[in-house]
């Protein structure tokens, strides 16, 4: 697959698009609802990553895509830097994404467990 087309890509536009939306001051029923939506995109992203068979492959994928989502929840960069790479090898500002709107703030704590699962298996 191109790597424009990595879910990890595609999870990283979607917060910069959600951040640049956002400055547009929508009304809080549609800021609501497009949490909903990129929530439930990481949720389908990181379900698929951690679950069984477990692969190398997806469950890096996933912690790549957990770390992008914690940095949606508190907003602040997880590795000491302030830069991400999208899938068109462009730095991007983490400092550029916003925290989702609460309750789609947090990783659930099935999710975590699921990784724990896999990270020990």
């Amino acid at each position: 697959a191109e790597a424009s087309l990595r879910p990890i890509t595609i999870m990283t536009e979607m917060l910069i698009s959600y951040a640049n939306w956002i400055s547009t001051d929508p009304s809080s029923t549609l800021k609501l609802k497009a949490c909903e939506i990129i929530d439930a995109a990481f949720r389908n992203v990181t379900n698929r990553c951690f679950a069984k068979p477990y692969r190398l492959s997806k469950v890096n994928l996933g912690m790549e895509v957990l770390q992008l989502q914690l940095h949606s929840c508190v907003g602040a960069p997880l590795n000491g830097s302030s830069e991400i790479v999208n899938g068109n090898g462009a730095d991007v500002d983490r400092n550029a994404l916003i925290p989702l709107e609460a309750p789609y703030n947090s990783i659930p704590r099935g999710t975590w467990l699921k990784v724990l699962r896999a990270l020990t298996s």
